[in-house]
């Protein structure tokens, strides 16, 4: 009995540990009233002589709080890439551009996301669902706004995780995804990240929450193989994201 006490007390230190980490990232803002609840009633089982019972839901609750020092211990995602000119995106938000790419203003108006690229080719090509890319070409279309605003009105709120997984379902309708969304900081910010390709190209999907309660998605495009040498300026360019002054 003195050693399974000794371990509730551990958890209830833990938990109380792993409360101040949530200024880290929005991943954290979670809710540990179902772990309280759990060591409440493994104390209850404890103390009526039922210690099977009690290791069982103090089990169940070192998994709930692993499973959040996992989410709050994001690893951050260093920013290596060099970017251009800031950039005044109609949709009321800017970034800063690689270097020597361009932006496909009409083509964005139409479509309804921002589409650039690193030439005018790739930023069209964009627009398409199979985008078809010469070697050496790439490009990038990006959406900001409100949950609401880029699910085209599924999501009414929501926060990182609801916005990756309604993206995840998009994409894995037409797209071949590649495993689960990963986590991670950049800018000090949580981010989320997407693999996914299709019939002649590799694209990789980042999501970021710039300021409470808007989001930018930022999916690239690239030729088969082309796509990791892509990645740091994608990183770079969702990291630049941020809301336009008003």
């Amino acid at each position: 009995m003195r050693k399974l006490g000794l371990l509730l007390l551990a958890l209830l230190i833990l938990g109380a540990a792993v409360m101040p980490v949530s200024a880290q990232n929005s991943l954290c803002d979670v809710d540990l009233s179902e772990v309280s609840a759990l060591l409440t009633r493994a104390q209850a089982a404890s103390a009526g002589s039922d210690p099977a019972a009690a290791l069982a839901l103090v089990n169940r609750a070192d998994a709930l709080l692993a499973a959040l020092e996992n989410r709050c211990d994001l690893p951050e995602m260093a920013i290596s890439a060099e970017l251009g000119d800031l950039y005044t995106a109609a949709g009321g938000f800017t970034l800063n551009l690689p270097p020597g790419w361009v932006v496909d203003a009409e083509t964005a108006a139409a479509s309804g996301g921002l589409l650039v690229g690193s030439t005018a080719e790739a930023a069209r090509a964009m627009a398409g669902a199979d985008p078809a890319l010469a070697a050496g070409q790439a490009g990038m279309l990006i959406a900001y706004g409100s949950p609401a605003a880029i699910s085209g009105g599924t999501l009414r709120a929501g926060d990182l995780e609801a916005v990756t997984r309604f993206f995840q379902i998009a994409l894995g309708s037409t797209y071949l995804l590649e495993g689960n969304p990963a986590y991670f900081l950049l800018n000090g910010r949580s981010a989320a990240q997407l693999g996914f390709s299709g019939a002649g190209f590799e694209g990789q999907a980042l999501i970021v929450e710039p300021t409470p309660g808007q989001f930018a998605i930022v999916a690239a495009a690239a030729p088969r193989g082309e796509l990791n040498a892509l990645i740091p300026t994608l990183q770079a360019v969702a990291a630049s994201i941020a809301p336009a002054a008003q």
